[in-house]
């Protein structure tokens, strides 16, 4: 039971402000003061308290936590103490101190650390969308070559592709808005989509392009603008000294086109391997998802690697038409088959079960016999729940209903009731077996990999249900998203895709140079007892060890972005005082 309604011996404070928001702190100082008799009783000293509540508050301010709150608060401080400790240094503190009170007035017509937000985005460069991605790999130079500074870049990489959409609220249709699905969201919504290029090995963004909804005729007769912009990005990957591995994206770009690409070596260049990098997507089904991979699962003659075929229409993907010629077989409807590795793998995302995949396929098989027998069992009882009806009731009749509607509560007598509930019986068993059909086939997923031509997977099998499993990392990507938007990008209202573009870039600037003060300051741990420790799997050099388990707290994207206005604030009282002298 609370106790609110005691009496606190501790004197409220603020008395003397006459601020009307000022009842906001008597209120969580009258709140963080209420004993309860599910807490031991301490008396917290008045100043605690207080400090309490700005830490709250700050913790409110910036959507974080307590930590983060406690940070902003401690920045406040190192300011304050910077700034005094600049002024003690002075020959004339009295003069000074007058000049900064002049300097830092509220009357005063200029603030010192801030300028309305007109004076920024006028600054902001009025950049093309191709101006803006070669902004964003010029970061990312500059982001390796810092990180080979302290032996933290890898040979390889894994370079990740995915698209962002961002929302745009206005009722004036500029032609660029396209209709997109934001998060986990079901409904669709008016915005932007991009399409994003990830390092996850390092955990860098190195481009960011803006597309519009339908393609110009100048792009549909040649290779994507997308696939494109993957051979310009494996170009930069190769200027910051390292071969791209393997390239992972999602279930959207599973196309002829870019495996044709692969297949063909058009990302290729610069690498010592001929046969990297290679293409790992998952693979994309249509209606025919649940039947082929249950008649996977039963056709024991398949194993877990196999080669498949993906076709491409010459006229609808005309930029790689000659190339194709000559390499890929045609078929009957003067397609070429792309052929491609595809790897089976079972319980990839469960933490529960570990199963290979002869135990799964013993499982269907048992499952099949039993959908074999209540099957039959169920058209013999529905045979005779309808002979039985016919012989004693006019009429046509039907058979039992079992969906979620009304069940049948009239007989003729009582073997019409039995034959209804046995139909019911068999039924609701079946529906169980199916269940788990469906359960066994979601613990199945198919990864297909790029091949060269004449390149037969099923000769290293070990090889590509590796790279398979390697497709964990594309989730780099998404919690790159996911920080970069929750962390480091501003609210932005412009309508043009390219200023929208602008902003989503100088979050994801922010959010590498934050994973590479984060590396830093993790190695130099991490090197504590062996100096040649490298943040990636020697063996594979294109994984990255996750560190941050190992270091809890290392440097969150709040004390980043503090760390930063911290530093340029107190950069801004130096220049002050320079004025003076």
């Amino acid at each position: 039971m609370s106790l609110a309604g005691q009496s606190c011996e501790i004197e409220v404070p603020y008395k003397e402000i006459t601020c009307h928001s000022i009842k906001s702190f008597t209120d969580l100082f009258s709140l963080l003061t209420t004993p309860t008799k599910r807490q031991a009783k301490v008396v917290h000293k008045t100043d605690t308290i207080r400090k309490s509540i700005l830490t709250l508050l700050s913790a409110i301010l910036m959507n974080s936590g307590l930590d983060a709150g406690q940070k902003m608060m401690n920045m406040i401080q190192n300011i304050l103490y910077s700034f005094l400790e600049q002024i003690n240094n002075t020959e004339n503190i009295e003069e000074t101190l007058e000049m900064l009170m002049n300097a830092l007035s509220p009357e005063r017509r200029g603030n010192s650390f801030s300028v309305h937000r007109t004076t920024v985005d006028d600054m902001l460069p009025e950049f093309t969308r191709r101006e803006c991605d070669k902004w964003l790999e010029d970061i990312y130079l500059r982001n390796m070559d810092e990180i080979s500074k302290f032996n933290g870049r890898s040979k390889q990489i894994t370079l990740c592709l995915d698209e962002t959409p961002e929302t745009v609220h206005t009722k004036y249709q500029n032609g660029t808005l396209q209709y997109i699905h934001v998060g986990q969201k079901s409904t669709w919504e008016k915005g932007f989509e991009y399409n994003a290029y990830y390092d996850a090995t390092h955990q860098l963004f190195l481009g960011l392009t803006h597309h519009d909804k339908y393609f110009t005729d100048a792009e549909k007769r040649h290779i994507r603008p997308w696939i494109q912009s993957l051979i310009q990005k494996v170009q930069v990957v190769n200027q910051a000294g390292c071969d791209v591995k393997i390239i992972e994206g999602d279930r959207g770009y599973y196309q002829a086109e870019v495996f044709a690409a692969a297949s063909l070596g058009l990302f290729t260049s610069g690498t010592k391997n001929t046969c990297d990098p290679r293409l790992v997507i998952p693979r994309k089904f249509t209606r025919e998802k649940t039947s082929f991979k249950w008649d996977y699962l039963l056709d024991t003659t398949r194993g877990q690697v196999f080669m498949d075929y993906m076709k491409l229409n010459p006229y609808t993907h005309p930029g790689l038409k000659d190339q194709v010629e000559g390499i890929f077989e045609k078929t009957s409807d003067y397609r070429y088959k792309i052929p491609f590795a595809c790897v089976a793998l079972i319980d990839e995302y469960s933490n529960k079960n570990n199963r290979t995949l002869a135990e799964v396929r013993e499982e269907a098989r048992k499952i099949q016999k039993k959908l074999d027998i209540f099957s039959k069992k169920l058209v013999r009882a529905e045979k005779k729940y309808l002979t039985y009806l016919k012989a004693h009731r006019s009429g046509d009749p039907h058979k039992p209903s079992y969906g979620r509607g009304r069940k049948r509560t009239k007989f003729v007598d009582d073997w019409d009731k039995a034959n209804y509930n046995q139909c019911l019986d068999i039924y609701n068993i079946l529906k169980r077996i199916k269940g788990q059909k469906t359960a066994l086939l979601k613990s199945l997923m198919f990864i297909a990999i790029s091949i060269f031509p004449g390149e037969d997977p099923c000769m290293a099998p070990k090889r590509f249900i590796r790279l398979a499993q390697d497709y964990h990392e594309r989730w780099g990507i998404e919690r790159g998203f996911e920080d970069t938007k929750i962390k480091f990008m501003r609210d932005a209202r412009s309508r043009k895709p390219t200023k929208r573009q602008l902003n989503v870039m100088i979050g994801m600037c922010l959010y590498n140079q934050w994973h590479v003060e984060r590396l830093r300051q993790m190695l130099e741990i991490y090197r504590n007892d062996v100096w040649n420790r490298v943040p990636w799997d020697p063996q594979r050099p294109w994984i990255r060890r996750r560190l941050e388990r190992q270091f809890h707290g290392m440097l969150s994207a709040d004390s980043y972005l503090l760390h930063l206005i911290e530093t340029g604030v107190k950069y801004e009282i130096k220049k002050i005082l320079r004025k003076k002298e």
